[in-house]
């Protein structure tokens, strides 16, 4: 900015006492939104004397477990299931089942049934709620603040409005200059 030609001393010093001036905002907010994925876990546990007999009796669940989930909407990329072996006088099978599902109902209903039709040997979670990396990724957040400025004879106001994609980061954005703010 260039300074006037017709200013007083006094005008000058000022100018350029602001012109190297700047002014640091920093803030800290929240934003909250509902949940859109919910899960919950199951452990389906069998042991026995035999492997087969062991592996077999986790699979009649395991196969009924993913048809029930099947039925109830459940898509196959919303399931993952792993299975540890543990050999010894007598052969352990763990599957674990994690489910993921879009809507609360539809989630405890399903978690329901199952734990109703299926005996002890298969252990349940509880349901927990979280937010995907793309909705995290989507969520938009409107940041706005006002700041007043008042130095040396010199008042300026501005609102500042900020939309930006939300993060844990933090936002920063290009700090006005003083004089910027002050001097017309």
């Amino acid at each position: 900015m260039e300074l006037e030609t017709n200013a007083t001393p006094s005008q000058i010093e000022n100018k350029r006492w602001v012109k190297n001036r700047t002014i640091s905002v920093q803030a800290t907010g929240e934003v909250s939104w509902p949940p859109d994925l919910l899960q919950f876990n199951m452990m389906i546990s069998s042991t026995k004397d035999s492997f087969e007999a062991a592996q077999g009796s986790v699979k009649r669940r395991t196969d009924y477990i993913l048809q029930v989930l099947r039925n109830n909407g459940i898509k196959d990329h919303d399931v993952k299931c792993s299975t540890e072996i543990i050999r010894g006088e007598q052969t352990v099978v763990y599957t674990d089942i994690l489910v993921g599902c879009g809507s609360a109902a539809v989630c405890e209903q399903i978690r329901n049934k199952l734990m109703e039709k299926l005996d002890s040997s298969v252990q349940f979670s509880d349901v927990t709620c979280q937010h995907t990396l793309e909705a995290r990724a989507n969520k938009r957040c409107v940041v706005g603040f006002f700041l007043k400025v008042h130095v040396s004879g010199f008042s300026h106001q501005c609102n500042f409005s900020v939309d930006r994609r939300c993060s844990r980061k933090p936002y920063q954005t290009q700090r006005p200059r003083l004089n910027q703010l002050l001097i017309p």
